[in-house]
């Protein structure tokens, strides 16, 4: 076998401490569940984002776009639904109510929330935290008057909390 001539010195990208970064989707793939799934062959997309914050070479974060289901319940499709139109949102991304056009995801960029987190052979990653929707904050809510007693009291910091 022949000697292959190339410069070995790649180096790690590293984790990007929690904070908001300037993220642009770079990828994204039309992928579908594995046998070992509960339901094989479901069509979700993977989203490959890039940390475009200046000076830093952090690793990609990877972010999965499943879709509703007829055989799912109502409480999980309805998150489905809720993180593409967060998606959607922040990215600003167009969409109305019949859905949105995948060809819009690439290149799309928005300021984001990075948390630490470990994928599944425990080594540490980047997760994307997508803002709630503006509407669903802005309206105040009414305390309940449970939440006005004791329990709903600010405390100092040495002080026992009750349970």
């Amino acid at each position: 076998m022949p000697f292959i001539n190339v410069k070995l010195d790649a180096k790690e990208s590293k984790v990007a401490p929690e904070g908001r970064y300037p993220l642009r989707i770079l990828k994204v793939d039309e992928k579908k569940t594995g046998a070992k799934s509960k339901h094989p062959g479901e069509l979700y997309y993977g989203l490959m984002l890039v940390n475009e914050e200046p000076d830093a070479s952090y690793s990609p974060v990877f972010q999965n776009l499943m879709f509703p289901q007829p055989h799912y319940e109502e409480g999980v499709n309805n998150m489905r639904k809720l993180e593409i139109q967060r998606l959607l949102a922040q990215f600003n991304i167009p969409g109305d109510s019949n859905g949105f056009d995948t060809d819009d995801l690439v290149g799309a960029t928005a300021e984001c929330m990075l948390t630490l987190g470990e994928d599944d052979k425990g080594n540490a990653r980047n997760e994307l935290r997508l803002d709630r929707l503006s509407g669903d904050d802005d309206e105040k809510k009414e305390e309940s008057p449970r939440r006005r007693g004791r329990r709903g009291a600010e405390r100092s910091m040495d002080e026992e909390i009750p349970f």
